[in-house]
């Protein structure tokens, strides 16, 4: 499901209202609060950081976090998070400026991703993850003739994700978290990452706004191969880059229980190069795009369920996704 501009700026002004009202009403009232964050608890009297409390989502492959991008926060120890996850992660296009054999701009697939997945506390400084996943990688067929067909079979099918953080600082009021953490998804176009996040939430009252900020790098690989007439043309490229992202989590109502979550960052992924599909014309490239997230997610007693629309940036497409979990 491509996304214009258009929507783009008015996902961009909703997060802006959200976030500029939630702050808003957090000035109203200033309570005294218990603040729960990652294990530790402790007392303030400016910040409720009721969403930082609730934040038991986990992201696509795992990890605590937004729904793309991992957080600072940890599970408690000794608690866990399962949760069920679909991305529409959306068509693959391919780019040939030159046009030979095909048009410019060519749809020569689509993804959509699937995942079960749990994080758990190990001490108060460690979390751990991982689940099942797979990938559904549907090739496009009649680009060029009607035997030419693309294929993904080393990417479509099951496998596997896995990952481990450390919350390398923790204030003491429980309100300024920083965290290091790598992770594996054989089914994510093999993805290898590496990051390091801040978290921190802001307001006083009985709702607060929650900040995530950091630095990541990952490693992709788009692999498959075009049918032609009999013969068979393979592509296989990888992508490694570093990025940066940001995201939010702000309440709209006064308990907490539903909050608008947003995330945006720089490229994740070069561009990979698909050949030229035995067209003869010079190599075709699909075109990565910045990832983005925005949802709207309801959280009581450790149950949470997101759904919004989201762009993974490998693809350059993005689609709708939905998330639906539980802590014990």
């Amino acid at each position: 499901m491509k996304l214009s501009k258009k929507m783009q700026y008015a996902l961009a002004a909703i997060f802006a209202v959200c976030a500029s009202g939630s702050i808003a009403h957090a000035q109203e009232t200033a309570v005294p609060v218990t603040a729960t964050v990652g294990a530790t608890t402790s007392a303030t009297t400016s910040v409720n950081p009721g969403i930082v409390s609730n934040h038991n989502g986990l992201n696509l492959t795992g990890a605590v976090g937004l729904p793309l991008n991992p957080t600072a926060n940890i599970p408690n120890q000794g608690s866990y998070r399962v949760q069920a996850d679909y991305f529409d992660l959306g068509d693959i296009d391919a780019k040939n400026e030159s046009g030979v054999g095909f048009g410019s701009n060519q749809k020569i697939g689509d993804a959509k991703f699937y995942g079960v997945h749990a994080a758990t506390g190990i001490g108060s400084r460690f979390e751990l993850s991982g689940g099942v996943d797979a990938l559904r990688m549907h090739g496009e067929q009649n680009i060029g003739s009607d035997n030419d067909s693309f294929s993904y079979d080393s990417l479509d099918g099951v496998g596997f994700s896995v990952g481990a953080k450390y919350q390398a600082y923790h204030s003491t009021d429980g309100t300024t978290l920083v965290a290091v953490g790598a992770g594996y998804s054989k089914a994510l176009f093999r993805n290898v990452n590496a990051y390091v996040v801040g978290t921190k939430a802001f307001g006083v009252g009985n709702r607060s706004v929650t900040g995530h900020l950091g630095v990541r790098y990952d490693r992709f690989i788009l692999k498959g191969f075009d049918e032609y007439d009999g013969g068979e043309v393979s592509f296989d490229d990888d992508s490694s880059k570093v990025s940066v992202f940001a995201g939010a989590e702000v309440p709209l109502d006064r308990s907490g229980r539903f909050a608008f979550v947003g995330e945006i960052g720089s490229r994740n992924a070069e561009d990979f190069n698909v050949g030229d599909f035995d067209f003869g014309g010079p190599d075709s490239r699909v075109e990565t795009k910045f990832p983005f997230s925005a949802s709207v997610r309801y959280a009581r007693n450790g149950l949470a369920a997101s759904v919004g629309i989201a762009r993974q940036g490998v693809t350059g497409d993005s689609g709708l996704f939905a998330q639906i979990g539980k802590t014990f």
